[in-house]
């Protein structure tokens, strides 16, 4: 479950998932944790993004 085609749509809905619950009157820990789940998502869509590249020009998969 590392793919592109799982990380780039992960990493999309955590994004949306953070702009969705900072709401009318974000509190601190709101604040605070949208930082995380942006981290998190950014990270998703750019290792998304890398295996794609890497698998398009025929590389093998990264290994964990």
């Amino acid at each position: 479950m590392t793919g592109p085609w799982f990380s780039i749509p992960f990493g999309i809905a955590l994004a949306a998932y953070a702009l969705a619950q900072l709401g009318p009157d974000p509190e601190w820990w709101d604040m605070a944790s949208t930082v995380i789940f942006f981290g998190a998502a950014i990270t998703s869509i750019s290792r998304g993004v890398l295996d794609a590249r890497s698998a398009r020009r025929g590389r093998p998969e990264r290994r964990p």
